[in-house]
């Protein structure tokens, strides 16, 4: 062990210095412009200094907040100190030269957040270049591709696993609140849970006592769409087409629900979410909800009619085809300025408390709806 040789604080950060033998620890006193600590007893020899490190670290650390980490590297490296700067991590993949020149962060599009930025390799090989051919998979997107298994006829088979998730509903007096869970996808909609849905919009139709239905997400997200691990199950454009048709079933049963949705958004309501936020009659939301419809650069299918129609009656014709065409997303407080959102709330805030209208009869939901 020897000392200094750590990781120092200086005005605006921490600087690494490496004096870990009597000629850099000459230097770095130099360099410090303190001689007093060269001929400190305390500091007599590594020895010394180790037995009062603590003491050493504050006189040091006194003498470098008089300056930034930048000007402490460049005047101790010029003195023959080893030394260095610590940065944070916008420093390292955002500011840092070396990092710039090499191409180490990279952009993908994910099917869920669109662009983001992830690690690419510093290697640069002219006769085999490397690079980040697709986003970081979903859980469990690939396990039937990377996980055969014998089966019990004597030849290879595969595990297709099924994506988890499901539709909770639970009645308090005249609410009945719905929560889309399937947290490992960010509640991504898998079949089970549209049939599970659709059941519960086609209920509360002849459920006399029903005053107000909450729909969300469990976690910190509403829906992300519909869960993509099942287009695997796909066989060609039929298949596609009775998806559409599908979900569309769904959406019109949403809006056919008798009496007001209200919709509490924590987190991203994008693809299928955004149109199921979109039949609700009003939506809250916190600053962390992001809206949108990121298909045009991932999966390239369409939303229900009735979704899209819902979603230019609420957001307007404009900037509705603007966010479809070039998946634009919105967070909440755009939502709130073009009406989409009612109110921007702390999470789990917000509970409602649906009254009785002086006829004692239920609140109606407004109509017609388009679709």
């Amino acid at each position: 062990m020897s000392a200094p040789y750590q990781a120092l604080a200086t005005r605006d950060g921490f600087v690494t210095v490496g004096a870990n033998n009597e000629r850099l620890w000459q230097r770095l006193c130099q360099a410090l412009d303190a001689p007093e600590l060269a001929g400190d007893p305390r500091f007599a020899d590594n020895d010394d200094r180790m037995a009062h490190r603590p003491e050493l670290v504050v006189e040091l650390e006194r003498r470098l907040a008089a300056d930034d980490t930048a000007s402490w590297v460049e005047r101790l490296l010029a003195a023959g100190v080893p030394a260095g700067p610590i940065q944070d991590y916008q420093q390292v993949l955002e500011e840092d030269p070396h990092v710039k020149a090499r191409g180490m962060v990279a952009t993908v599009e994910d099917p869920v957040d669109g662009p983001v930025p992830v690690l690419s390799s510093p290697l640069h090989l002219s006769g085999t270049p490397t690079g980040v051919r697709r986003p970081p998979p979903l859980l469990g997107e690939h396990n039937a591709e990377l996980l055969p298994v014998s089966g019990n006829e004597g030849h290879s088979t595969r595990i297709h696993s099924r994506p988890s998730g499901a539709v909770h509903s639970r009645r308090d007096g005249p609410v009945l609140h719905v929560e889309l869970a399937n947290p490992a996808r960010r509640n991504a909609l898998t079949w089970e849970m549209y049939d599970e849905l659709q059941r519960l919009c086609v209920a509360a139709r002849t459920d006399a006592d029903l005053r107000v239905v909450v729909l969300r997400g469990a976690g910190e997200a509403f829906a992300a769409g519909t869960d993509i691990a099942q287009f695997a199950e796909f066989d060609g454009a039929a298949d596609g087409l009775d998806y559409e048709r599908r979900v569309g079933a769904v959406i019109d049963d949403l809006l056919a629900v008798p009496v007001p949705v209200l919709g509490v958004v924590d987190g991203p309501a994008v693809g299928g979410g955004l149109g199921l936020a979109a039949c609700c009659d009003v939506l809250v939301a916190t600053d962390r909800a992001v809206f949108g419809a990121p298909i045009a650069r991932t999966l390239g299918n369409i939303l229900a009619p009735a979704g899209v129609a819902r979603l230019q009656r609420r957001l307007g014709v404009s900037r509705t085809m603007g966010m479809l065409i070039t998946s634009r997303t919105i967070d909440a407080h755009e939502a709130a300025a073009a009406g989409f959102v009612h109110a921007v709330v702390r999470p789990r805030s917000w509970t409602p408390r649906p009254r009785r209208s002086s006829s004692g009869s239920p609140p109606v939901r407004p109509g017609p709806s388009p679709g």
